[in-house]
């Protein structure tokens, strides 16, 4: 990393002339000629330093045998005496560090550098987000700085001799999971459907193999893409997707899941009416037990608590027959007005479970199942 980007490693003064080296400037570089020693003494990897990266201080690539562009990129912090205790080595990283990883396609590790006792750990950043958002944490929750303690066991030596290597290789479990996401990008980007729908099917495969896949961080995906500005056409193939890995993993949705989709900023999202529709299809049971509709009421979304009342008004009803059968949807103040039931159906092919909250209208009274 270069002087000017990083406390770390120093600073230019005014008039380009370099200020007096600090505690920290040597402590950093210090640490940096230690990661850099212990990259090289493996005989395995090649270091080089990135003074043009910001976050990043070093790339390392696996140099036996052959250099062949497995590489990741490394981010040190240097202490003089790093605090262990007994839950581990206490780690703090910058959440900006975590926002870079979460943007980058190449790995990021983070690397605690103890240069008074010539070792260093580890944390791959990316696998730990993925990690983190099982466990329901989003990079949005964390605060500025963010403690994370790693047992004294996963040094940097240890790990660029087994953990690591799979990282540089694409072998992670995680980095499947970054695949699929990059993917979905790609094929919304490029409008591409087939694609789209494809990998909607590919997840169950995928799930099969991996149990604990963290579903939700392609929720966030999908939803925070169905949030933006977009033609008809493209909401209703978001809604397929949604649609579509809700029956197949609506059971490992949570309630804040739902909450997400349907809702993922201002307003609520059509496409995830329509994963919230596929999901009272496939697991009312599971959705039942969630209270959605006094979550979107208590989240100022009436209407929306208005569409899980009337699902929960025909239990076993499927979407497709709640939009063609001869239904009332009324529940409560609130109802739906439909004087051409063609010209409805028309709308539903096209929004989804949304048409329903184009009719509604509200009477006299407040809202109640």
């Amino acid at each position: 990393m270069s002087p000017e980007k990083d406390e770390t490693h120093g600073s230019l003064a005014d008039g380009g002339i370099m200020s007096q080296r600090s505690d920290g400037q040597r402590i950093g570089s210090m640490g940096q000629r230690l990661v850099e020693l212990l990259i090289e003494r493996t005989g395995n990897w090649v270091s080089r330093r990135q003074d043009e990266d910001f976050g990043i201080d070093l790339e390392a690539e696996i140099s036996k045998p052959s250099v062949c562009g497995e590489i990741i990129k490394i981010q040190i912090k240097s202490q003089e005496t790093p605090e262990i205790t007994p839950r581990g080595v206490n780690v703090i990283i910058e959440s900006k560090y975590l926002r870079l990883a979460q943007s980058l396609r190449v790995p990021l590790v983070f690397v605690l550098a103890d240069i008074t006792g010539e070792r260093a750990w580890f944390l791959w950043l990316q696998g730990w987000l993925a990690d983190q958002r099982r466990d329901g944490r989003t990079i949005e929750s964390f605060a500025e700085t963010v403690t994370v303690y790693l047992p004294e066991t996963e040094t940097l030596l240890a790990g660029l001799q087994g953990p690591l290597v799979q990282v540089a290789r694409w072998g992670h479990e995680n980095q499947m999971l970054l695949s699929l996401i990059d993917t979905l990008k790609t094929a919304i980007a490029t409008q591409n459907q087939n694609v789209l729908l494809a990998l909607a099917n590919l997840i169950k495969s995928v799930d099969s193999a991996y149990r604990s896949f963290p579903l939700e961080q392609l929720i966030d995906t999908i939803v925070e893409r169905s949030a933006q500005p977009r033609a008809a056409w493209e909401l209703s193939m978001l809604g397929h997707f949604l649609g579509i890995v809700g029956r197949s993993h609506g059971e490992g949705i949570s309630k804040q899941d739902v909450m997400r989709m349907v809702i993922p900023g201002d307003g609520y999202s059509r496409a995830g009416l329509v994963g919230l529709g596929a999901l009272y299809d496939e697991h009312e049971a599971h959705l039942h037990g969630m209270d959605l509709s006094t979550a979107f009421e208590e989240r100022g979304y009436p209407e929306v608590a208005f569409y899980c009342r009337l699902r929960e008004k025909y239990p076993g009803v499927k979407s497709k027959e709640l939009a063609f059968g001869d239904y009332e949807y009324t529940v409560g103040s609130f109802a739906v007005v439909v004087e051409d039931k063609g010209w409805f159906l028309n709308k539903w092919a096209n929004r989804g479970e949304s048409a329903y909250l184009d009719y509604l209208e509200q009477r006299e009274g407040p809202s109640q199942a």
